[in-house]
């Protein structure tokens, strides 16, 4: 099925997805691969305190928000450290040490970079910015994506950037238990920057973790606007790491791309395609189990269970509309995983690929302005 409703606009090209059917139950075929990722913070700064811990929905099942269903025991906990970390180059950016803690799988640190709206600006709320791979990158990292984040200040929003001391997809525990981690980090925002619109953005591996806290964590109900870039790449994690020559899914692989959209004849059909790094990526949540790399067929319902699109997760968010951002010259996974969440979303979507852009979308200009202007625009309060 290629889509044809598209029309180019100025740097992007546009698709809006919201005008499918959108079935909400997610094929039952397999589905493609996570795509490389490049690896590359509130209210007025909190002064670091002993390291309490924050409980965040801890005796909520968040099956009772109106944003979507998540298995109990909910979500983990935030405790401030006195760890320092350097601010970036946003101007008057603060940087702050955090513990994580989620049921059932290890802590972990994150540094968050906050920076306050400009002075003279009118407050319209916080953004919560991601990179791929393991998440332990920081988004400012790139001059398109730093100037990108300054003028964001100067339009009125926290801007809030999160990096992982250590991979947060690193278990043991399971895919779906360690994306707990993002999702209450995502709470802590929310609670911190208590005025105006929550909004998110993360590429690659970050945009898994929206996926995730959308669909499992039930973080619609904060979320006011999510932009995923680069995909969600978790979709269907059973596809990507065992369906690799199945000839049904590989027929299917990329026939949700718009057709002109991208410049890619073939893209990534398995994790295996994009490479080591990627099975190794979907491993880490099993350690010490490789049931990815082993390409495990027994660990078939367990992948299935820790994907973005797992029986019973919600694909309906009322108060979250999502745009989907992508390089048309981004030929792994990340595209056929991510549309296998496009088509599965029932409420509103739209899809976007970005000229001249790879698979990290924010590393080029286009891509950058693509995703300021979409901010810009559609980071509002809804809730």
């Amino acid at each position: 099925m290629k889509r044809t409703a598209c029309s180019m606009l100025p740097l992007v090209l546009v698709c809006i997805a919201g005008c499918d059917s959108g079935a909400a139950t997610p094929v039952a075929a397999p589905s493609g691969d996570a795509g490389p990722s490049t690896e590359d913070g509130g209210s007025a700064t909190t002064t670091p305190d002993s390291g309490t811990p924050t409980a965040l929905d801890a005796d909520r099942d968040p099956r009772e928000t109106d944003g979507g269903r998540a298995p109990s025991p909910g979500l983990g906990a935030v405790a401030l450290l006195s760890d320092p970390c350097e601010a970036g180059p946003i101007p008057g950016a603060t940087c702050t040490t955090v513990r994580v803690t989620c049921p059932g799988v290890p802590d972990i640190d994150a540094m968050v970079r906050e920076a306050a709206p400009a002075p003279g600006t009118t407050a319209r709320g916080a953004i919560l910015f991601g990179l791929g791979g393991a998440g332990g990158g920081w988004y400012d990292g790139g001059r398109f994506a730093t100037d990108a984040l300054t003028q964001l200040t100067r339009d009125g929003f926290w801007v809030v950037e999160r990096a992982w001391k250590t991979g947060w997809e690193v278990g043991p525990g399971g895919m779906a238990a360690v994306s707990c981690r993002y999702a209450t980090l995502l709470t802590w925002v929310r609670e911190r920057h208590a005025e105006g619109a929550l909004c998110a953005t993360g590429n690659s591996g970050g945009s898994g973790e929206i996926g995730f806290a959308l669909a499992r964590w039930g973080r619609g109900a904060i979320l006011d606007f999510a932009m995923p870039t680069g995909g969600p790449v978790f979709s269907r994690t059973d596809i990507g790491c065992l369906d690799g020559d199945d000839a049904t899914w590989r027929a299917m692989c990329a026939a949700g791309v718009p057709e002109g959209a991208s410049t890619c004849s073939t893209f990534a059909c398995s994790y295996r395609e994009d490479g080591e790094w990627a099975l190794g990526f979907n491993d880490d949540p099993y350690t010490p189990d490789t049931p990815c790399g082993d390409a495990d067929e027994s660990f078939r319902e367990t992948f299935l269970a820790n994907s973005i699109l797992a029986p019973g997760n919600v694909l309906d968010y009322p108060q979250t509309p999502l745009h989907f951002l992508f390089g048309d010259g981004d030929c792994t996974g990340a595209i056929p995983q991510g549309f296998l969440f496009i088509d599965a979303v029932t409420s509103a979507k739209r899809v976007s690929f970005v000229p001249n852009t790879p698979h990290n979308v924010a590393s080029t200009m286009d891509g950058a302005q693509a995703l300021l202007h979409a901010m810009e625009e559609s980071c509002t309060l809804r809730h």
